[in-house]
């Protein structure tokens, strides 16, 4: 009777270590912080989802992606437009000077295309009244390329100011081509009271 018990208990101790190594088996290891969990996934039996689940949702695991997500973007481009500044008038145009940094402590850019706006006269929602797509060569890390723009302005009715807008890598020519770290500083602008 005493082995039958012994017996038992190493059978139910047996069952319990199974099912805890079949709940947590796997792990609560680095890599187990970014795999997605889909419910049609085969390999995670539904207790191991489940598990997968709440490791996800630790604080470690967040810390953990938020510090992936940083040395990521830190290895991408990073377009910073350069406030346009206005170069010369003679007679009917204008000249601005435009440029294009990039941030990026690391990484070079590919080639890209830039746009320039102005709008004479006018100001947004108004359609430009003029515009000039301009293709620009990849840029080293912390490099910059400028340029000078020739905006046509009438010579009478001055002064009248002249809105120049510049975007780097556009949505409306490319779909936003480059990939960068930051997205939120592709466009700068300026007005200048022409004379």
């Amino acid at each position: 009777m005493r082995s039958d018990r012994s017996l038992l208990a190493v059978a139910a101790l047996a069952i319990g270590l199974g099912g805890c190594s079949n709940y947590y088996y796997l792990g609560s290891s680095d890599a187990d912080c970014f795999p997605a969990i889909r419910s049609e996934d085969s390999p995670f039996e539904r207790a191991n989802r489940s598990f997968l689940r709440w490791w996800q949702s630790s604080d470690y695991c967040r810390r953990l992606r938020e510090e992936f997500a940083r040395s990521f973007l830190a290895s991408l481009p990073d377009f910073g437009v350069l406030r346009p500044r206005q170069q010369v008038v003679v007679g009917n145009i204008a000249t601005f000077l435009v440029g294009v940094r990039n941030e990026s402590m690391n990484t070079a850019s590919p080639d890209f295309d830039v746009l320039i706006e102005a709008w004479v006269g006018v100001v947004p929602p108004a359609a430009p009244t003029f515009t000039t797509p301009q293709r620009y060569m990849g840029l080293a890390p912390q490099a910059e390329n400028r340029t000078t723009v020739d905006v046509p302005v009438p010579t009478q009715g001055r002064p009248i100011d002249v809105l120049l807008r510049v975007t780097a890598d556009p949505p409306a020519a490319t779909g936003g081509a480059v990939r960068e770290a930051d997205e939120n500083n592709n466009v700068r602008e300026g007005t200048f009271r022409i004379f």
